[in-house]
This record gives C-alpha cells, structure tokens and sequence, in this order.
C-alpha cells in the first residue's frame, strides 16, 4: 500500500472521503530514505536524507550498511545524490539522536566544497523540548529549518509543517533547491487557516 493510499483509507474509516487525487494535490512528496550513522562503540545517530533521484541505482545492503557520521554524509552526497537534515536532536545526543555538537562538526563551508556536511536540522518536532535552541544552532551555521520532517505517522501530519519563502513549490525538487537556498522555516500550526487545512482535516478524523 503506498502512502497515499494508506491516507485516503484511514480518511474513510473515520466518514471522510478523499479521493487519491485531492491527496495529490496538495501534498508534495519528497523521496528519501532514514539512514543509520555509528558513533562510538554502539552508539547510532539517525540521519534523513532527502532529494534521491526516483529510481537510483543503489543496493539496500549499501543503505543498511552502518557508517561514521561524516561517511554517512558522503554516502548521501556521494552514492545517493540526496541532501543531510540532522533529526529529532537532543543537546547530547541520545540512543539515535545527534548531539548539538556532533551537528555543529558538519557545517557547509564554501572554503571546503568537497567537505561533508548537513544542510539542515529538523528545528520543530513533537518531542523537541527547546526548539528555539535548534533555530539558534541552524543560523549559526548556516543550514535551513525544516518542520517535523521525520514523523512516521499519519496523525501527526499538519500540527508542525515547513514553510517555503519566495516562489511557489510544486515538484520535490523545488523543495530541495529551498532547502539549499535556506528559504524554508519551520512552523508549529497553532490555528488552522481558512477553509480546510490539515489540521482542521486531522480534526474531523478525531486524530
């Protein structure tokens, strides 16, 4: 089942009919795919990477495969074509979160192009305690702000969201030249806009 079809049924289940197409619409899919960094001895840091060209030629095993964080930013640049977002991030890190710090080693630098680095940090999620903080460490240096970018469930979708400044995006790679651009920020929903928004949809499904 693919995700938009995974929607538009949990939609149904709770009396609200949306077709496929009104899903497509107004949602922009950006592929990707969550990889798995190795810090220390048994230590993992979950690394997002974002923009893979549909239909790339790399074996699972590669994805799978455990790396440092700086081979890992290779692989993503390198083997997958694909940009780094450093998620769900805690000061210190934590059994899969990177540390403020272990961020702040992998910074882009136009002095050091062939340099591994992030190009930006997911500043808004759910379980973010400090997201000012996360705002703060993405100015300094340098990386965009992206909202909520790895939640894995359909009843999350709509309370935190990313925000596009300037031209209209309607395809996944004007996304990601956002994303590079450092035109994007991230939002926490707080009151739905006029006429339906995803918030007020996640309403009606009593999500």
């Amino acid at each position: 089942m693919t995700f938009d079809e995974g929607y538009v049924k949990a939609a149904k289940r709770k009396g609200v009919i949306l077709t496929r197409d009104q899903f497509r619409s107004t949602v922009i899919g950006i592929p990707g795919v969550e990889l798995t960094a190795l810090k220390g001895l048994g230590g993992l840091r979950h690394i997002l990477a974002l923009g893979i060209e549909p239909g790339s030629d790399y074996h699972e095993r590669d994805v799978l495969r455990l790396r440092s964080i700086e081979d890992t930013l290779k692989f993503i640049r390198d083997e997958l074509g694909g940009i780094a977002i450093a998620v769900h991030s805690t000061p210190k890190g934590g059994r899969t979160c990177l540390s403020y710090d272990e961020i702040a080693q992998f910074p882009p630098d136009p002095n050091r192009p062939e340099r591994p680095h992030f190009h930006g940090i997911e500043t808004h999620h759910r379980k973010h305690a400090k997201p000012h903080d996360l705002m703060r460490l993405a100015d300094e240096h340098g990386l965009a702000h992206l909202g909520a970018s790895d939640f894995h469930c359909l009843n999350r979708i709509g309370s935190i969201v990313t925000e596009i400044d300037g031209a209209a995006v309607t395809d996944w790679r004007g996304f990601i030249e956002a994303v590079l651009e450092r035109q994007t920020r991230s939002v926490v929903v707080n009151k739905p806009p006029e006429g339906m928004s995803f918030r007020a949809l996640r309403e009606r499904l009593g999500m």
